[in-house]
């Protein structure tokens, strides 16, 4: 009997699975920002968050930062706050544009953070941080320069010119009764002659 030496195989079978969480632990977090996009240096600017929970899970955001190329930055107070499955909210932030911004435009970042619970597996998981940019254009205020120099001036003689026109009608008005007693004085010289 002869004896034959074992056969193998170099036979390789690569198997994926794809494996998804339960329904309850689906997270999905939507977000957006909007803002008035023409400031002006020293006005206000009004940062509009909409949050919406588009998954089943509870989510929990728990930061909300703004970070603006002219040095402001800012943190909302509303934080944290909590979202159910289908829940949105809306969160506005207003910061004051700084005295010196230079004009033209300027980048502006949001950054959120945010948990959320997975029931199945009985724990929090922290979420991937959501960034929205987006460009504003600081403009000049009108009533800066010679034009807020006019406008001083119209404002102050606005707040001027009621007590002018009043003291110009008494005046007037005392004047127009010197004359008519200096007539009849006349008149009366006159016709006692």
């Amino acid at each position: 009997m002869v004896a034959s030496a074992p056969a193998y195989f170099d036979h390789y079978v690569t198997v994926t699975f794809n494996i998804l969480p339960p329904p309850s632990d689906v997270a999905r977090l939507d977000f957006q920002l909007s803002y008035n996009s023409s400031p002006i240096p020293r006005g206000p600017l009004s940062l509009t968050n909409t949050f919406t929970n588009r998954g089943a899970a509870l989510i929990t955001v728990t930061n909300l930062a703004f970070y603006a190329v002219f040095g402001s930055s800012s943190s909302s107070q509303e934080v944290p706050f909590n979202l159910t499955s289908g829940q949105s909210r809306i969160v506005t932030v207003t910061t004051q544009v700084p005295l010196t911004t230079t004009f033209g435009n300027q980048t502006v970042l949001a950054k959120v953070e945010w948990s959320y619970y997975a029931p199945a597996q009985g724990r929090w998981f922290q979420g991937p941080t959501k960034y929205a940019s987006g460009s504003i254009s600081v403009s000049q205020n009108p009533l800066s320069g010679p034009f807020r120099a006019m406008g001083q001036l119209t404002g102050l003689l606005g707040g001027v010119a009621p007590w002018f026109l009043v003291a110009y009608c008494v005046a007037a008005s005392f004047g127009a009764f010197l004359v008519i007693r200096n007539d009849r004085k006349k008149q009366m010289l006159l016709n006692s002659r």
